[in-house]
């Protein structure tokens, strides 16, 4: 029976592998420049990693951004991908946003290609696509289920949000 565990890397080692995935699929497959898959958020970023019995497979990061958590560098090793471990990865860092960032709304940059993966976990595309990387990606958002949660972003003023995303709840067309 395969064991997958999904922790916050607290040590070298774990990063290292976190970084490894990431090069393996965003610079070798998928031709996402090197200097612009390692940069200045490293330090600033939670890392995560999840496990399958002891192997790392499939790693993401978030951070504070303005009045929302960003979730980032989402990467699954091309071999294990549909066997789960991406939901694993969000479902816990998801988990860990809500406790570490309640005030913040969870968003991040989504590939195209992926959308139909983030949208099963309840996120939601806002605005119009745009190239990042060569890639074409789109804003998403995962809107709060309590209804408290979601008035309390609603009080933005929205100066560091992204327009459309403070507009979209505004007109609450999520």
């Amino acid at each position: 029976m395969e064991t997958r565990r999904c922790k916050l890397v607290d040590n070298d080692a774990d990063f290292q592998t976190c970084v490894d995935i990431r090069l393996k699929v965003f610079v070798e497959e998928q031709s996402v420049p090197e200097d612009m898959e390692l940069d200045e958020f490293e330090t600033v970023s939670k890392h995560f990693l999840v496990t399958v019995n002891g192997k790392g497979i499939t790693t993401g990061r978030l951070r504070p951004y303005g009045s929302f958590v960003k979730f980032e560098r989402i990467a699954t090793l091309l071999e294990e991908r549909g066997k789960g471990t991406g939901r694993v990865l969000m479902e816990c860092m998801m988990d860990y946003a809500e406790r570490h960032y309640p005030d913040h709304l969870p968003m991040m940059h989504a590939q195209i290609s992926a959308l139909g993966f983030y949208e099963k976990l309840g996120w939601m595309p806002v605005g119009d696509e745009f190239d990042e990387a060569g890639i074409t990606h789109l804003v998403m958002i995962h809107v709060p289920k309590s209804e408290a949660r979601l008035q309390n972003l609603l009080i933005w003023k929205g100066t560091d949000a992204e327009p459309e995303i403070v507009e979209a709840l505004k007109q609450r067309r999520l």
